[in-house]
């Protein structure tokens, strides 16, 4: 699997195998009625194999119109993701062992969001609301951050001055916007499957694209074409997305009884 973001690993390998590739999966063949002038045994005596082809063809044509092509589809896919004003998304990685986890929430210009995130040896979560960010993170989390006695903050809602945030990496926006950065489409994708299905009740197309040895398997809203689900994984990582509320979430809460961190400093210089 190409080795981008963490964020976007499976996801980018999805998008840079569309390059006009179609289904390679065969559809049955589909074999003619019996007229009613003539026993069906007749009809298939009679059949010829230009005849036979043609009615094949046409049988194929019928099963590929329920699923369309997954070039087609993509770029109207990636628009309603990257214009998108709300989401909610579950994210998680398994790289030789160590796994990442993700849960964002909230809308897509970074004025209201939520996102919880368990990294090896740290957990955080972060509510940016009313102009203003909260966090809650472990000791392990605060170590990183360089606070003043992480013990003593440790699980404990943070919140930091007005216009004060804990940096890029951290921004909802950002990450979305990473995630659908400088996609490449290869010359060699290949989409193994297609079909339409379900996908926890929603109608969805699903398919199977093989890219650079990483097997990626894409669901998408038959109605409204935004993502549902992405998994890819290879020799080496496993990557899992789910997404929901697209364009629905609702207003996300601040967290009560929140510390001003500047108490915390305080405390922290005064030990």
């Amino acid at each position: 699997m190409n080795r981008r973001r963490m964020f976007t690993v499976s996801l980018a390998a999805v998008a840079v195998t569309v390059a006009g590739c179609s289904s390679s999966e065969e559809p049955p063949a589909t074999t003619s009625e019996p007229s009613a002038e003539a026993p069906a045994e007749d009809t298939a005596s009679e059949t010829t194999p230009d005849e036979a082809a043609e009615t094949t063809d046409a049988g194929s044509e019928q099963a590929d119109g329920d699923v369309p092509e997954f070039a087609d589809i993509w770029p109207d896919v990636i628009d309603n993701t990257t214009n998108a004003e709300s989401l909610t998304a579950d994210l998680s990685m398994d790289q030789g062992g160590q796994e990442v986890t993700f849960y964002l929430s909230g809308q897509l210009d970074d004025s209201n969001y939520e996102i919880r995130a368990n990294l090896p040896g740290q957990q955080v979560e972060m509510v940016m609301a009313d102009g203003r960010m909260y966090l809650r993170g472990d000791q392990g989390f605060l170590e990183s951050t360089g606070m003043p006695s992480p013990e003593a903050a440790a699980d404990t809602w943070i919140v930091l001055p007005e216009g004060m945030d804990i940096g890029e990496d951290f921004s909802l926006q950002q990450l979305w916007q990473d995630a659908f950065s400088d996609f490449e489409m290869p010359q060699d994708s290949d989409v193994q499957e297609s079909e339409l299905t379900e996908l926890d009740g929603i109608e969805a197309y699903r398919y199977l694209v093989t890219e650079d040895g990483a097997d990626v398997e894409v669901w998408v809203d038959a109605a409204e074409l935004t993502l549902l689900q992405v998994e890819g994984s290879d020799d080496t990582e496993a990557v899992s997305m789910s997404f929901r509320e697209w364009n629905a979430v609702g207003p996300i809460a601040a967290p009560e009884d929140a510390t001003p961190i500047e108490e915390l400093m305080g405390s922290g210089s005064n030990s």
